[in-house]
């Protein structure tokens, strides 16, 4: 039997960034490495959609290689995200058993998804202690969640490019920075 928690608080997503449809605070923050848009549902669920960019001689272009949605409901105590990065999928979620560790799954290139309960540091977002699991959430799921993040990226640069500083872009902390996501995928893709 397959949990399949993560994605209904995804639906969020679809607002975004559209302020008409959304109730609640919501805002566009510009990173070295990423713009953030986030909103607030009418159930107090906050979603936040983090988009890569990067600055060329050419102009402002989406990066392909990250992109990441995540979704607080704190009623319900409820967390999910579903990140992108290079060509896989990392979807993080809290254990709905009450556990304190985060289930993790990670989508390869060829389909094929492992499936680990992690202790995560919130703060560094690493993970470490972590046990095998048999996959929990579909991968065609998980695909089609990253396909809708990355068509909200495309919308959000469109819409938010004249927002964004070139100036404030900073290739070597995007760099740390996805370093980081590639360091939980290999351990997520380990034995």
């Amino acid at each position: 039997m397959r949990m399949r928690f993560l994605l209904p608080g995804l639906v969020l997503l679809s607002a975004l960034p559209v302020a008409a449809q959304t109730q609640g605070p919501q805002s566009f923050d510009q990173y070295p490495s990423f713009v953030q848009a986030s909103a607030v549902g009418p159930d107090g669920t906050q979603s936040v959609l983090r988009c890569g960019y990067m600055v060329t001689p050419q102009g402002l272009f989406l990066d392909p290689g990250y992109r990441e949605i995540s979704v607080l409901n704190p009623g319900r105590g409820s967390y999910s995200r579903v990140q992108h990065i290079d060509d896989m999928i990392i979807a993080t979620a809290n254990d709905p058993r009450g556990t304190p560790d985060f289930l993790l799954e990670l989508v390869k290139p060829d389909g094929s998804v492992t499936a680990k309960a992690c202790t995560t540091d919130p703060n560094s977002d690493t993970i470490s202690n972590c046990a095998h699991l048999a996959p929990f959430t579909f991968a065609n799921q998980l695909g089609a969640a990253d396909t809708e993040t990355a068509a909200r990226c495309d919308q959000l640069m469109r819409e938010g490019s004249r927002q964004i500083d070139p100036s404030l872009a900073d290739p070597q902390k995007t760099e740390i920075f996805k370093a980081g996501l590639r360091q939980k995928a290999s351990i997520l893709a380990a034995p």
